[in-house]
């Protein structure tokens, strides 16, 4: 045969070959992924090494990421997804209700797979019980809704300079805690440098309501018994009123919430100063989390040395309803979501690899640089030590009074008119109980729960 006839036959190999291939060149375009999160430039820098990580050995897939600043990044996630076009991974703490909307997917048929880059069965890479206590679940079937690799926990930052003058001791009980504030009060310091604008003091409230309800959850948690009081266990509790206003124990995490606010500094609900007031020296105690320890560390205010203590535990000592486990303060950190959107367009196995990438201890490490939150995948240390003393909590709460959004909002404005003496007690537990009736009946109605279907509850 000619070496003419070889060249002609070439030809008409790669001829029939260029045919077969689209005309618009799809096949030699890469896989894109985007992602979504609100760290801003804090970040970007270990987020970009990541990348350049994975890219190296994944060319055919182009990673990018958008950053939103974090007061905005809520309402742009939601018209995002409403819009139906959304990145195809996001960072999402309200992934429980985006669920149950149907605009982010169940991630149960990957987090049992193998992490191809680690070996291991990917649930298992993270922290006992992480999973269960970090990441939103559906109230009715339980569906795993998001990826999470770090702990968002606070806790009191303490001026040691005037413990070790006063000869105090942090406290581990909320007696002591309240003797203490007696003592630095009477030594003429303002206990506690305080907010409730939102922050730690906002955020322990769902935890005092966790521990001090604990013993309703046996009789609430009967749809779908899991050791918690689900969402629609909540609405049928409210429903039946098993739930009562006038209830002692319904009224305590509030009155034990007014007794605290009684050592922050006045005007508290409405500070904005409350950080330099520990900074300076006026106030003794200044609640933060994890995140704040580097500009607390550069704070050149700070002329003394400061130690950490985590919430103390609620005893019976405090309130009878106490059943010996406090929920310490603190929630899933950085959490990932994928859309429904992500599954549409053919990108939900790029964006697993990609998460599955990330979570292997090597990039969580180097993400962790960035966090300054206590890690849960196993094998990542934080990158400052102080860390450790934010620990995750052995309980999270059970159960809370967490309804719809519009509840959440006006609970939170009468917690601060109560707080500031613009509500009585009673006149906030009435109005408490109005609303949350209402929302109740509102989520009945929207999801369709009755008593005679169970409120919803799977096989009934």
């Amino acid at each position: 045969m000619t070496r003419r006839w070889y060249a002609f036959a070439s030809v008409i190999v790669l001829a029939m070959v260029l045919v077969a291939l689209p005309l618009n060149g799809a096949a030699f375009a890469k896989r894109q992924i985007t992602i979504a999160h609100y760290m801003l430039d804090v970040y970007n820098k270990q987020l970009d090494t990541v990348i350049a990580r994975y890219q190296k050995s994944h060319p055919d897939v182009d990673v990018k990421y958008i950053t939103i600043p974090s007061e905005e990044y809520h309402t742009w996630h939601l018209t995002q997804l409403a819009g139906g076009d959304p990145p195809d991974i996001m960072q999402n703490n309200w992934g429980a209700e985006d669920f149950r909307k149907g605009l982010i997917v169940s991630l149960d048929e990957f987090i049992s797979t193998t992490n191809p880059y680690t070996g291991k069965i990917w649930k298992d890479m993270f922290e006992p019980g992480s999973l269960d206590g970090f990441v939103s679940t559906d109230p009715i079937t339980r569906k795993l809704i998001g990826i999470p690799v770090n702990w968002s926990s606070f806790a009191f930052f303490y001026n040691k300079d005037v413990f070790k003058k006063l000869g105090l001791e942090p406290p581990k009980t909320w007696v002591q805690w309240f003797g203490m504030a007696e003592k630095l009060k009477g030594a003429g310091y303002v206990p506690q440098g305080a907010t409730f604008t939102g922050g730690p003091e906002v955020w322990s409230v769902g935890y005092i309501e966790g521990t001090m309800w604990q013993s309703w959850v046996p009789k609430f948690d009967v749809l779908q018994p899991n050791g918690q009081v689900d969402l629609n266990e909540l609405v049928r509790a409210i429903q039946l009123d098993l739930i009562k206003v006038d209830d002692p124990q319904f009224q305590s995490p509030y009155k034990f919430l007014k007794e605290w606010s009684q050592y922050w500094q006045a005007g508290a609900v409405g500070a904005t100063e409350h950080e330099r007031l520990w900074t300076t020296g006026k106030a003794a105690l200044y609640m933060a989390g994890s995140w704040m320890l580097q500009s607390i560390e550069e704070n050149k205010e700070r002329g003394f040395d400061y130690g950490i203590f985590v919430f103390p535990d609620i005893t019976r000592e405090t309130s009878p309803y106490a059943t010996g486990s406090t929920c310490r303060p603190g929630e899933a950190g950085i959490t990932w979501t994928i859309p429904t959107a992500t599954v549409k367009r053919g990108t939900i196995d790029a964006a697993i690899d990609f998460l599955q990438f990330m979570t292997a201890p090597e990039n969580a490490t180097i993400l962790e640089e960035a966090y300054s939150m206590p890690p849960v995948i196993k094998g990542v240390e934080p990158a400052n030590p102080k860390i450790k003393a934010f620990v995750a909590p052995d309980a999270n709460p059970k159960i809370g009074l967490s309804l719809t959004g519009p509840f959440g909002d006006m609970k939170f404005k009468n917690m601060q008119l109560l707080l500031s003496g613009g509500l009585t007690m009673d006149k906030f537990m009435q109005t408490l109980g109005r609303e949350m009736k209402r929302a109740a009946e509102q989520l009945a109605r929207e999801n369709n729960w009755t008593s005679q279907n169970n409120w919803g509850a799977p096989g009934k």
